[in-house]
């Protein structure tokens, strides 16, 4: 994986407004604002089971990325267990580098 390409596109999420964290994230996901859920590879159990239940009734796509620490560093925070991307464009580059990572390891 080339996490400077990932952490790239994450940070023009952020400069775009196009993401929500945490509970927003969850909601949006309600909504149908979300294209793309990210959760952090240490989040809890019980956020983990309802994010997968949110996503798989909203047909949204769900990835893990890296510790709460990461990705609340690329949005400025102490820790992010949930992310989402409301831009479907931005999403769509963001899974391609996730299936790159998956395919290389």
């Amino acid at each position: 994986m080339n996490p400077t390409r990932l952490e790239g596109y994450l940070g023009l999420a952020r400069r775009s407004g196009r993401y929500a964290l945490g509970e927003t994230a969850l909601d949006n996901v309600s909504k149908g604002k979300a294209r793309l859920v990210i959760v952090a590879g240490d989040a809890a159990a019980a956020t983990r089971a309802r994010l997968v239940a949110k996503c798989q009734a909203a047909a949204v796509p769900l990835h893990a990325y890296g510790a709460k620490s990461d990705l609340g560093r690329l949005f400025g925070k102490t820790e992010v267990a949930v992310l989402a991307i409301n831009d479907t464009h931005l999403a769509y580059r963001i899974i391609q580098v996730l299936k790159e990572e998956q395919h290389e390891q």
